[in-house]
């Protein structure tokens, strides 16, 4: 089966008794429903309203083109409108939960992205779906930049195949976040035992440039070097 196949099947499903089938548009460089490269990012359900009519959905779009993800298959749990926030119901997911499994069978993706909560508790309890990783959906209230960071380090655990079923992709930028705050105290401290050897003239104008060298372009050293000022210091 094709995903037109598939689409046309949905446009005509009528299980929870009357059809509302609404599947994810190609626009602004995006496949939408008809992408399918690699993954599957579900959402929970489509609701009322017209898609683009807010800011959050265009920034949706804009992320996808932008970490690369423009061509993977968007799609739903629950695939027919329903009202906005409305908790999904164990009956609406079994009767769609078949339509996903066509989609997986097509797309046959390495990894199954659920965008929020509800679509993550879905899917997670439906064991055939592994991985499946979490991330906040675009209409959460939280800051562009925040959803970046998560776009950025879902796109990092993709690339390197560093993920695992469950994984919650904004537990690692708060990882990443804690790592960067300390890679910058350690620079810190770097450089400033870097200016006081130098001052002291304890190390040469060259020997400073060749030290500064390494920590950018050797990170596997910097321990090394910072125990190696800290007894030049002493001395």
């Amino acid at each position: 089966m094709s995903l037109e196949a598939l689409e046309e099947g949905l446009s005509k499903c009528n299980r929870c008794g009357r059809n509302r089938f609404w599947g994810f548009p190609t626009e602004y460089g995006v496949n939408g429903f008809y992408g399918d490269k690699d993954y599957i990012f579900a959402c929970p359900q489509p609701h009322e309203g017209k898609f683009f009519a807010r800011a959050h959905d265009i920034k949706f779009y804009s992320n996808l083109v932008k970490y690369g993800f423009a061509d993977v298959h968007l799609t739903d749990v629950v695939k027919c409108r329903g009202e906005k926030y409305k908790e999904l119901t164990r009956r609406e997911v079994a009767n769609c939960i078949g339509w996903l499994d066509e989609e997986v069978r097509i797309v046959q993706p390495k990894a199954i992205v659920a965008f929020g909560g509800k679509a993550f508790d879905a899917l997670m309890s439906m064991r055939r779906f592994q991985p499946v990783l979490r991330m906040s959906h675009y209409s959460a209230q939280i800051s562009d930049a925040e959803h970046e960071k998560e776009f950025k380090a879902l796109k990092s655990c993709l690339n390197s195949r560093s993920y695992r079923h469950g994984m919650r992709i904004k537990d690692l930028t708060t990882q990443t976040q804690r790592r960067d705050e300390k890679q910058k105290q350690k620079n810190k401290q770097f450089s400033e035992l870097l200016n006081e050897l130098r001052r002291k003239e304890k190390i040469t104008a060259e020997a400073r440039r060749k030290l500064d060298a390494q920590w950018r372009n050797e990170p596997h050293t910097q321990t090394i070097l910072l125990e190696r000022l800290k007894r030049l210091k002493k001395n």
